[in-house]
């Protein structure tokens, strides 16, 4: 969400050309607004020669709250308020004698908004009207507009930070944020593979580190597991500022070799392998650049979607069988998320929180 640099902008929806909505509005709404920085939007006083209907759209898709007056039950304002409150928080505002009982149809508040918190007024000149619809902004609409505004700045200050680092630097930062989340959850040990088209090769040159956030290799792919009975959970990290074809596939053949094993599904690295019957396989691509979805389908075809964008999921059997050894068999369960274009710590760490949550 973008830094709210305008003033926060409310839709008003109320009865047009009765003297005392005119005058309620003349005299109390608009400049109780005004006083608190916000524009007024009321579409009889605009000056537009489109179609009406299509203003009251736009104008409702582009406010920041509404204030919806009922007196005299026109059916335009009750549909311009519940639109309104799909997306935005609607103030409710009536005539008071519109609460008594036995009033006419175009005198009576419907009962399904007889339940809101109603503002009323007894008259255009009700001193007391401009005091409680100034105190009911300030305690909601305004006040969450500027934690909101708070936040989005924020933020802003976040990717300002981030991006006026180097290349090198942003990818360092990724790598260290990413793995120190999952420390927290208990994967603790740590594989750093430096070149990941030769993974499957260099059983030799792993180096395990306790503390891997101080090490950053461009490219490297960060490992860890955890056993949780005869499952294995495995988390592969790597970040890179994009994500191209060739790169897409070196993915792939790392994790879905053609004629060798990933490195954690080696029996010389983990002699228990065979008192596993399933893995369960998180491979974390951050990227500073977008990477789209068709990419990944072209790379690796035999990926699915999985319900969030830049997810892909692949089932496969994995078997093993060794001389005087006992056949290994495994479900692999096998996630890929491509988190791409990061443009600061916050996006990370909610990108980091969704993933996690599923592991």
């Amino acid at each position: 969400m973008m830094v709210l640099r305008r003033k926060p902008r409310c839709f008003v929806a109320m009865a047009f050309d009765q003297p005392d909505t005119d005058q309620l509005y003349d005299k109390a709404i608009r400049p109780v607004l005004r006083r608190n920085g916000v524009v007024p939007v009321i579409i009889n006083r605009r000056e537009d020669n489109r179609d009406i209907n299509h203003q009251i759209i736009e104008q409702l898709n582009s406010c920041d709250f509404c204030i919806a007056d009922l007196t005299y039950t026109r059916p335009s304002v009750y549909y311009e308020a519940g639109y309104a409150q799909r997306a935005v928080e609607v103030i409710y505002t009536v005539r008071a004698d519109h609460l008594l009982k036995n009033q006419d149809e175009d005198r009576r508040v419907h009962f399904d908004l007889q339940m809101k918190p109603l503002i009323t007024w007894k008259d255009p000149t009700d001193y007391a009207f401009p005091k409680k619809l100034e105190r009911r902004l300030k305690s909601t609409v305004l006040k969450e507009i500027a934690v909101r505004v708070k936040e989005d700045e924020k933020l802003k200050r976040e990717k300002d930070k981030f991006s006026s680092l180097a290349i090198n630097k942003r990818l360092e930062v990724l790598r260290r944020k990413a793995i120190n989340a999952f420390r927290n959850i208990g994967f603790n040990d740590w594989v750093i593979r430096r070149n990941m088209r030769s993974l499957p090769h260099l059983l030799s040159s792993s180096r395990h580190f306790k503390n891997p956030s101080k090490y950053a290799y461009r490219d490297s792919l960060f490992i860890a597991e955890r056993k949780r009975k005869k499952k294995k959970i495995v988390v592969c990290i790597t970040s890179c500022e994009k994500v191209g074809l060739k790169k897409m596939k070196e993915i792939g053949a790392m994790v879905l070799p053609r004629y060798s094993q990933p490195y954690y599904l080696s029996r010389e690295i983990d002699p228990q392998l065979h008192k596993v019957d399933t893995t369960e396989e998180h491979h974390l691509v951050l990227t500073l650049n977008n990477t789209p979805a068709t990419r990944a389908m072209s790379a690796m075809p035999y990926l699915s979607f999985e319900k969030q964008p830049n997810r892909y999921v692949v089932e496969k059997l994995y078997q093993d069988e060794v001389r005087n050894e006992p056949l290994v068999r495994i479900s692999r369960h096998i996630h890929f998320y491509f988190l791409s274009k990061i443009e600061s710590e916050m996006q990370l760490r909610e990108y980091l929180e969704e993933v996690i949550n599923n592991i």
